[in-house]
């Protein structure tokens, strides 16, 4: 499992069972799982917005800041 993912798991509380090596989730930890995904989602795309966006109309910039989002969100997730 991807370290990162595994981190937002535990800060979710959810239950690594051994045996079989799974992890098991109660329905409000599994809601607060898929909300801290979206959290870290969104801060990637606001970290780079941040640094490559500068209130700009420029589609160019818009559309390099959205690849580099998307990049971003990817590698954390190892997608």
């Amino acid at each position: 499992m991807n370290k990162h993912i595994e981190e937002l798991v535990i800060q979710a509380m959810g239950t690594k069972k051994h045996r079989p090596p799974v992890w098991q989730f109660y329905d409000v930890e599994l809601d607060n799982f898929a909300k801290l995904i979206l959290q870290d989602c969104i801060r990637c795309v606001e970290h780079t917005n941040r640094h490559h966006a500068h209130t700009s109309y420029d589609l160019q910039l818009i559309e390099t800041t959205i690849r580099k989002s998307v990049l971003e969100i990817k590698e954390r997730f190892e997608l």
